[in-house]
């Protein structure tokens, strides 16, 4: 990691000097290797497990080129495991480029462009509970083992998703997550109408 980072070292010693600890090379698609068990009676039982008020995962990337197909199971992988690591009052911090979080897709085919973020958290028990604009304070690097900056866009989202009625974290007043319905109606060429939710 000190290798391809050009701050890399002196991050850690300033994480470290405050009493954190850092790690690297965690899979966050696989927490339970690094945080304890996945299964909720496990946990009960077993206090080492460490649950999180808050997991951040800004820019995830799947190596290489651009796929959306493995970007998106990259992001159902996370969300599956983080799900499972967030305390019931948690969120999951997700920063997204300019149009991959699907939030703000205006057509259908923006959202089918997208890696469907709020899609595949909802497959995990999580809801997006908010997107808005997100402005990296640190230097960007690279997915490529180069350390250099690389495009957000004009507009980087951070999207946040909490578990359902989550006390407060992240659902609003009272805890209560609401989501908006959209129905597009469209006259085919034959004049039949279609509805689309």
């Amino acid at each position: 990691h000190n290798q391809v980072y050009q701050y890399s070292k002196s991050n850690t010693d300033s994480i470290v000097s405050s009493g954190q600890k850092t790690m690297f090379g965690v899979d966050a698609t696989d927490l339970s290797t690094y945080f304890g068990s996945t299964n909720e009676e496990e946990q009960e039982e077993d206090k080492s497990t460490i649950l999180f008020d808050r997991i951040q995962f800004n820019f995830p990337h799947w190596r290489g080129k651009a796929n959306n197909r493995y970007n998106r199971q990259l992001l159902n992988d996370f969300f599956k495991s983080a799900a499972t690591a967030l305390s019931a009052r948690g969120e999951i911090h997700v920063a997204l480029c300019d149009g991959q979080g699907g939030a703000s897709a205006a057509t259908v085919i923006e959202w089918k462009g997208s890696w469907t973020a709020s899609l595949y958290a909802a497959e995990h028990g999580l809801l997006l509970a908010r997107a808005v604009p997100y402005e990296a304070r640190y230097n960007l690097s690279s997915h490529r083992g180069v350390d250099r900056p690389f495009k957000l866009g004009t507009t980087p989202k951070l999207h946040v998703f909490a578990k359902p009625n989550n006390g407060g974290g992240g659902g609003g007043d009272g805890g209560v997550v609401t989501m908006n319905q959209e129905l597009r109606i469209v006259e085919g060429l034959d004049g039949v109408k279609f509805a689309a939710v």
